[in-house]
């Protein structure tokens, strides 16, 4: 059925073959469906044929670079890479300014006393 309708499709296009134009015949004598496709095909080729379709040179290019987004992953990464690390540096600076220090227990918010101090002071309130 694929080939009938490949036929058919060549047949508007092209001259055929004898052979594939008998083919094309029986197969359209045999089946409506295909008969009323065919002229669907001639109908819609008669409805376009009228209109002159003219194209700039450089319209493919233009529909090209339309349709394919222009993505700028590293213009993107910049511009946040630059305001992460500024918030970094902001965070390290208030942790140094409220501790005094800057190591590994103040990144953390650990403190100096134990842990045990920090609960028995939880469960007296």
């Amino acid at each position: 059925m694929d080939n009938i309708k490949e036929l058919m499709l060549q047949s508007l296009d092209a001259e055929i073959s004898d052979d594939e134009k008998f083919l094309l015949e029986e197969e359209l004598a045999k089946s409506s469906s295909l008969r009323k496709e065919m002229e669907d095909y001639y109908s819609i080729r008669e409805a376009l044929q009228p209109e002159d379709y003219n194209f700039s040179d450089e319209f493919d290019d233009k529909l090209i670079s339309r349709i394919k987004p222009v993505y700028d992953l590293f213009g993107s990464f910049k511009k946040i890479a630059l305001s992460s690390a500024v918030a970094i540096v902001l965070l390290i600076a208030s942790i140094y300014f409220m501790d005094g220090t800057i190591n590994v227990n103040s990144l953390f918010g650990i403190h100096s006393y134990p842990v045990e101090e920090e609960f028995y002071s939880f469960l007296n309130y």
